[in-house]
């Protein structure tokens, strides 16, 4: 993974290659690789985060905050009640990985239990490809049902 760094630390380290400090001493001292130095010195890219983080290791430390803020916010709050409801299983294909959120009736907005369901990012795929092919023609469910038939006849 690619670290990301900190604005106000590349640009303390440009000042200091500017006052004539080398690349090499940087880097060693830094831990930032020698190219990062060099691209940064000549305008070629710079961080475009504010924070510098190691997303693993903050993703461990910070593990419990981060559910709390998507159960609150993803879905109106039902975002793992959904996917606990369907067994944490895509409905159409029973797949277990890359799982999303599915509105039944197109709105985004609607966020009621019966208009969500877990869906794996293949068949959520297939659902609004053909959705778009038929131009998103009402009722919606009629559309959700026929690409849940033909996914399933894939099978």
């Amino acid at each position: 993974m690619r670290k990301q760094y900190d604005q106000n630390v590349a640009a303390s380290l440009i000042k200091r290659m500017k006052n004539g400090e080398t690349i090499n001493a940087l880097s060693k001292e830094t831990g930032v690789p020698r190219t990062t130095l060099w691209r940064w010195r000549e305008g070629l890219s710079f961080p475009t985060s504010g924070i510098s983080k190691n997303y693993p290791e903050y993703y461990r430390k910070n593990k419990e905050d981060i559910i709390k803020r998507v159960k609150k916010n993803r879905y109106d709050g039902k975002y793992f009640g959904i996917l606990k409801r369907d067994n944490y299983r895509c409905v159409v294909c029973s797949q277990k990985s890359y799982l999303k959120i599915h509105h039944r009736d197109g709105n985004r907005d609607n966020n009621a239990e019966g208009n969500l369901v877990t869906t794996c990012h293949r068949c959520h795929r297939i659902i609004h490809l053909s959705a778009k092919v038929l131009n998103r023609i009402p009722p919606y469910d009629k559309i959700y049902e026929m690409a849940i038939e033909l996914n399933r006849k894939a099978f």
